[in-house]
């Protein structure tokens, strides 16, 4: 019988093929409309280098496994998951996927089938803890994806950022030697953003470690709660090449949480010396700045608006630049820390507010995340003194591949004002869309304000034969005006709150000459699925 420990200590290696790809910096950047839903104690200010970080978590793995021992079956399930013979497959061919170079792709390829998998082994073989690994996670406050989460019976263990061999490449090189202030502002240069990004997806999960990697380089991240300084800790970058260092530290931060063994400290000092960092500012998806982060020490313009006191000179100036702010800071937080967005209204936007944001209140707080789609997020809100509730789709431009779903909220805007002349015109006499307040953007966001609904269809099947003749007739109605719809699936009908139904988002309509019931194919399709129940995702509508 072998020793659990010294197993993994020898033999918990993984494949390294070196990467041939351009050096690009390209990340996510932060998005401003969560970093007010960190709480205090969770909100990282500073980040910290910790260079015995790796090996703190490596001596915390010692100590949990202590003398475990393997009984051969085991051992050798286990050391079928490691390097060199994880390449190959059971007649000794070398799997092709650990010849590619380790692009984006590749790197998270070898991550699922090398090191996840000898994960969940190891935690099942140690102490029968069940792994599930879960992708594209969305934040339960808010609306960030991180690449996997990691839990074990059910209980959050810890997190896994996957980034691209470039990526890394670059950021080893730029991490600070003794830590930086976290600044949480949009535009920062590589490593202060990837920073800043790990403190978000940690704070806004209540979650202690995050390991950030391309398969061959890795940095451990680790989130400090306290009520007076919190504050991530960082690790030097380490390679897996010809080492079991990384994937001891994994298995040691997630056991660590299992077994609630506590890791050694990292010692902070909020006076101790950090590094300046000289931001050029990154190549962002757009130009400008509009954004308050509600702290001085952003080296900005910083504009903090009372909601009942206003300095007429500063206040009024911004009031004929931005024509709205928005803000997902409770409104129970202290001003100072509140971070507002300002927006100015699209060019061709000529619709009204509504009238509680009348009288100077265009202040827009957002009260609950609804949910995301293709396009954007959708946030529940409401306007500084009102009880009334509203909706706001909301585009950020956190990459450059974002650029374009703003665009596309411009094209669904334009959908909603042809709408809007269709009931000015009498063409069309009754509502098929939730009534549109407006559009606005600024810095890197758009926004679109709607009514609220009711929440939206979940089947086909929840609608008696009558509806079914209402919902096909809005869309019937809508083709009349020349637009089809294109994403006719339950979750895109609404139900309105005075009764009835409504059609929504419109992100991949476009303009259409329908020639009739008969001959359209998205009206043939949409009447077949409603009265036969038959899906639409696997169906071309023209």
């Amino acid at each position: 019988m072998s020793n659990l420990h010294d197993l993994l200590v020898e033999h918990a290696t993984f494949p390294s093929p070196q990467p041939n790809e351009g050096l690009s910096a390209g990340t996510t950047d932060i998005s401003q409309l969560e970093v007010p839903l960190l709480e205090r104690e969770w909100k990282a200010n500073h980040a910290v280098r910790d260079n015995t970080l790796v090996q703190k978590l490596c001596n915390t793995l010692e100590n949990i496994l202590g003398d475990t021992l393997l009984a051969a079956d085991a051992e050798n399930q286990l050391l079928s998951r490691f390097s060199p013979r994880i390449q190959f497959g059971a007649l000794g061919r070398e799997e092709s996927d650990w010849r590619a170079n380790p692009s984006e792709c590749h790197s998270r390829v070898l991550l699922t089938k090398g090191v996840l998998q000898a994960l969940g082994d190891c935690l099942w073989v140690y102490g029968r803890y069940d792994l599930v690994v879960k992708t594209e996670q969305v934040a339960d406050r808010g609306s960030s994806r991180v690449d996997y989460v990691l839990e074990v019976d059910g209980e959050d263990g810890g997190l896994l950022d996957a980034k691209s061999p470039s990526v890394m490449n670059n950021v080893g090189g730029l991490l600070p030697q003794n830590g930086i202030e976290l600044m949480w502002a949009p535009g920062q240069t590589l490593a202060p953003k990837m920073l800043s990004q790990a403190a978000l997806y940690l704070g806004l999960r209540r979650m202690e470690w995050l390991f950030i990697t391309c398969h061959n380089y890795w940095i451990v991240c680790r989130l400090v709660r306290d009520d007076q300084h919190p504050f991530l800790a960082y690790s030097p970058m380490i390679s897996i090449d010809g080492s079991s260092v990384p994937f001891r530290a994994l298995l040691g931060a997630i056991l660590s949480v299992v077994r609630k063994v506590p890791v050694e400290p990292t010692e902070f000092n909020p006076n101790m010396e950090l590094d300046t960092i000289v931001e050029e500012r990154d190549e962002g998806p757009l130009p400008g700045d509009g954004i308050d982060d509600g702290s001085a020490s952003s080296g900005k313009e910083i504009v903090n608006d009372p909601p009942k006191t206003h300095n007429r000179h500063r206040t009024g100036q911004r009031k004929a630049e931005f024509g709205l702010m928005i803000t997902a800071s409770s409104q129970n937080s202290p001003e100072s820390s509140q971070v507002w967005i300002h927006l100015h209204p699209f060019s061709n936007n000529m619709l009204a507010l509504p009238q509680c944001a009348k009288n100077g209140k265009r202040r827009l707080w957002l009260t609950r995340f609804v949910g995301s789609g293709s396009t954007g997020n959708v946030w529940q809100c409401r306007f500084d003194g009102s009880v009334d509730f509203f909706i706001v789709k909301i585009v950020e431009v956190l990459r450059r591949a974002d650029a374009n779903k703003r665009q596309r909220l411009h094209d669904e805007f334009n959908i909603y004002l042809t709408l809007e002349k269709g009931y000015q015109s009498r063409q069309l006499h009754d509502r098929i869309a939730p009534r549109c307040y407006g559009a606005f953007e600024g810095d890197r966001v758009a926004v679109l304000i709607l009514d609220l609904c009711d929440g939206v269809l979940n089947e086909w099947g929840e609608l008696s034969d009558p509806e079914r003749s209402q919902v096909y007739k809005l869309v019937r109605d809508l083709h009349r005006i020349g637009i089809t719809h294109e994403d006719l699936e339950p979750r895109n009908i609404a139900r309105a709150h005075e009764g009835g139904f409504y059609l929504i988002d419109f992100s991949e309509s476009r303009r259409h000459t329908c020639k009739g019931s008969k001959m359209c194919s998205e009206l043939q399709t949409f009447r077949n699925c409603l009265w036969k129940r038959q899906p639409l995702r696997d169906v071309h509508l023209g």
